[in-house]
């Protein structure tokens, strides 16, 4: 992962010092003291393993060459020169060349390195500094390392159950134990639906919404003269990454339309696809079910 990578090149950068030698450095210009306006500049010439595109970067930019005592920093590090260090040279830099001698041909001396300041810009704007965001030119959630990724949601089988007319005696109501048990309503009656949504992906979902269906199969089918039939549906609120939600539903006896008999009740999560997910297999669950 690139943030490890970055971390290993951090900790060069805070080992390389050597008290009272001085390191020769040829910097490239970025001709500013705005942080932002650096920033700007820099951000583009910042590959997908965080380094700098150093060519393209010192295309038209002006070089300079530092000596540095105490320190050595590495190709690629970024640096800005604090204004208290009273030199005319004041502003961002990104190391070209770095050597363990000093240059004979200088432009400015420091004596001091602790007045330059390693930049570790968030170039996506994501909150997470490059340093720590494996997708740096894309923003993302620390969840997900600051990558976009996408929501996956799906139903927790578990935690998602059914009560209805039927006795808990006779029907089970969890997802995952309801198996063939066949639920009902009778004339007058109600069948609660609690729908536990997780979301295990990258990125917060999109409002969507939770539909139910009547089938005469188990199978999912909303065009043609087949289509299924939408009993009811509500809205489902975005849900964050790595969490859940739980929506219920509650299917009066008069929501069928005068139908009776057997059939499938379909439960769909993301009915109106608003969320685009790598896997939506998960997305649905059939009951058996029975309207008297």
């Amino acid at each position: 992962m690139k943030k490890n990578i970055l971390f290993t090149h951090f900790l060069c950068l805070f080992t390389a010092y050597s008290f009272g030698q001085t390191f020769g450095h040829t910097v490239i210009s970025i001709n500013t003291t705005n942080t932002s306006v650096a920033k700007d500049i820099i951000c583009p010439f910042i590959n997908d393993n965080g380094g700098v595109n150093l060519l393209s970067l010192r295309n038209g930019r002006s070089t300079r060459k530092f000596n540095i005592t105490g320190r050595s920093f590495p190709v690629g590090t970024i640096l800005s020169l604090a204004p208290n260090s009273s030199s005319t040279e004041v502003g961002y830099y990104v190391v070209l060349y770095s050597k363990t001698s000093r240059h004979a041909d200088e432009d400015e001396n420091y004596s001091n390195p602790n007045l330059f300041a390693i930049q570790d810009f968030d170039c996506d704007n994501d909150g997470i500094p490059n340093s720590q965001d494996n997708c740096d030119k894309q923003a993302g959630p620390a969840s997900n390392n600051g990558c976009p990724g996408n929501p996956e949601l799906s139903i927790a089988l578990s935690s998602s159950t059914i009560f209805s007319d039927c006795s808990l005696f006779t029907c089970d109501v969890e997802f995952d134990s309801v198996g063939t048990d066949q639920h009902f309503v009778n004339t007058g009656g109600v069948a609660t639906i609690s729908i536990v949504v997780n979301n295990t992906g990258g990125l917060v979902s999109n409002n969507s919404n939770i539909a139910i269906y009547r089938s005469i199969d188990d199978t999912l089918n909303t065009s043609g003269s087949s289509a299924e039939v939408k009993v009811k549906e509500r809205n489902m609120s975005a849900i964050n990454p790595n969490q859940s939600k739980r929506f219920d539903i509650a299917l009066f006896y008069a929501d069928f339309n005068s139908f009776k008999g057997p059939t499938f009740l379909i439960v769909k999560i993301d009915d109106n696809n608003s969320n685009n997910e790598t896997n939506e297999d998960d997305n649905t669950f059939v009951l058996r079910f029975r309207v008297n």
